[in-house]
């Protein structure tokens, strides 16, 4: 039965199991600027957190709240390093944003290729015959 599953089924699966891979990839690069060195991140990212009592849950806000008033206060210090400076270039204080992933034309195929796999590939035609 396995076989069977495996040579009707094999090939799609293992073609949406790499683009959902990619994806994730190219998320993080958008995200992080840089490529994952593994691929532990996007196995972990389903499971499950025990959950926290009440006093860790108040621990765990805290450190998020002083996290971002930190980074905040760096922010801060980096803006005013830049006002002295004065403006260089006009792409400097313009935050860049890096495009990554599939294009248009590249979103439009995968959506080709689903819909062939999803009503086509799998149709009986032993009887279509001149």
């Amino acid at each position: 039965m396995t076989d069977i599953i495996h040579q009707l089924e094999g090939n799609d699966i293992k073609e949406k199991m790499c683009r959902e891979r990619r994806d994730w990839i190219a998320e993080q690069k958008g995200l992080f600027g840089k490529i994952p060195a593994n691929l532990d991140g996007f196995h972990a990212r389903f499971n499950e957190q025990e959950a926290l009592t009440p006093e860790q849950e108040a621990e765990r806000i805290a450190a998020e709240e002083e996290a971002a008033k930190a980074k905040k206060d760096k922010k801060k210090k980096k803006d005013k390093k830049k006002k002295k400076k004065g403006k260089k270039g006009d792409d400097e204080g313009k935050e860049k944003i890096a495009l990554v992933g599939p294009n248009e034309l590249v979103r439009k195929f995968d959506t080709f290729y689903e819909d062939y796999n999803n009503k086509w590939s799998n149709r009986n035609e032993t009887e279509n015959h001149e």
